[in-house]
């Protein structure tokens, strides 16, 4: 490319890409919980930490401890902040978008 021009993706990567995106902001946004794990494993202890209420499921109990908390972190910083900026309900829409660009 010349000095001035922009480096750009072959054969219109740059529009598939565009579109993956898309199509999983829409996913992530309409989509139901289709899995208990997803509940039960990642939404309601990450809800617990930064909420003060939710399950605390057996596998992060401290008795147990066959999971960490290290992995909710990310995602419940974004639910936190997202309840702040857009409202409780709104955050868990946000936190999935965020989760659907990663």
């Amino acid at each position: 490319p010349d000095a001035g021009e922009r480096p750009s993706l072959p054969g219109g990567a740059g529009v598939a890409i565009w579109v993956l995106l898309m199509l999983r902001l829409v996913g992530a946004s309409v989509t139901t919980i289709a899995d208990c794990d997803e509940t039960f494993n990642y939404w309601e202890p990450m809800h617990f930490v930064f909420f003060g209420y939710g399950f605390q499921t057996w596998e992060y109990s401290p008795e147990h401890a066959l999971r960490s908390y290290l992995f909710l972190l990310p995602h419940g910083m974004t639910a936190w902040l997202s309840a702040k900026v857009v409202g409780h309900t709104a955050a868990f829409v946000a936190t999935r978008s965020v989760q659907a660009l990663v």
